[in-house]
């Protein structure tokens, strides 16, 4: 248990007796600076500032919690606590909601990207079925084209040899 160390000073048209546990030095100054800038009852009031200072100046078992209990709002104190808790959580929500959002966004991109992903494999698949018709097509061309080329070749070379027997039959 700590000792008590008595500590007495007036405060504004009032004369207060605080005793105050053995603490460490940043703990005792920031109640005296608190406890200086205003009356205990006003100070009381303000428990959400003492106790949010508590919480960087020192433990949150420490010495703010200790003049909240003397005040007579403990509970004050445990209902700042849980607004924090709720704060926090309330954060966390709306964390949550921006990712959840986010992340509906980025799905229908990625629906989007999918759709035309699909219609292009589509008519890839399209083109690909056209593709031995062609071929074929191609084919056919090509084979009539050879005919017709033998044909010429044919044609013109019974034209050379016509040529050919006119000429001998014009020297002679």
């Amino acid at each position: 248990m700590a000792q008590q160390n008595d500590v007495s000073f007036s405060l504004k048209n009032q004369q207060d007796m605080i005793c105050l546990p053995q603490t460490s030095e940043k703990e005792l100054q920031a109640v005296l600076g608190v406890a200086g800038s205003s009356s205990i009852r006003e100070c009381c009031k303000n428990y959400r500032t003492a106790y949010r200072e508590n919480l960087v100046v020192g433990p949150p078992c420490g010495l703010m919690d200790e003049m909240a209990s003397a005040c007579g709002i403990c509970n004050l104190v445990f209902l700042s606590e849980m607004e924090n808790a709720l704060c926090k959580a309330s954060g966390q929500v709306e964390r949550a909601n921006s990712d959840v959002r986010r992340l509906k966004v980025e799905n229908n991109h990625l629906r989007q990207e999918m759709e035309a992903a699909n219609i292009r494999a589509a008519e890839s698949a399209a083109s690909c079925e056209e593709v031995p018709k062609r071929e074929k097509k191609t084919l056919m061309q090509f084979q009539s084209w050879e005919k017709l080329k033998s044909l010429f070749q044919e044609e013109l070379t019974a034209k050379k040899r016509k040529l050919t027997h006119l000429e001998q039959a014009n020297e002679q």
